[in-house]
């Protein structure tokens, strides 16, 4: 249950380990260390092979409806400290307003952040997503 927000499930296309990140429910407030050590240990398991390590990693985010629980917020600014190195950013899940939303997002970090790092972000289908996993 630890590892609810994550979807192992190895190598794109490029030999660089996939960051799966799973919509759904939040991270209930009493389980919120333990999804933080969870976590860590699934960064680190990801970035555990040479590929990855130097190349980074395809990150993949499923929007689909969530959960509120309150905490979003603290456990967000926790995630955003991962020295995250991805070198394609798929979204998916995403109907037209919080298409709308992310991409106004997206407009005010182009403001802190850097042109080929933005370029890395898409939208995608399921079934784009699911052509990156080898064997799904």
């Amino acid at each position: 249950w630890l590892l609810k927000s994550y979807a192992p499930c190895g190598v794109d296309s490029q030999g660089r380990s996939i960051f799966w990140i799973k919509g759904g429910g939040g991270v209930q407030i009493e389980e919120e260390k333990a999804s933080m050590l969870a976590g860590v240990m699934y960064f680190m398991a990801i970035h555990g092979d040479n590929v990855s390590l130097h190349d980074g990693v395809s990150f993949i985010i499923d929007v689909r409806s969530q959960t509120k629980v309150g905490n979003e917020k603290r456990l967000q600014s926790a995630y955003q400290a991962f020295p995250l190195r991805p070198q394609r950013i798929l979204i998916f899940g995403a109907g037209a307003v919080k298409r709308v939303f992310i991409n106004g997002l997206i407009t005010v970090a182009s403001f802190f952040t850097k042109q080929k790092i933005l370029d890395r972000i898409r939208f995608a289908s399921v079934e784009e997503v699911l052509a990156e996993v080898p064997n799904a």
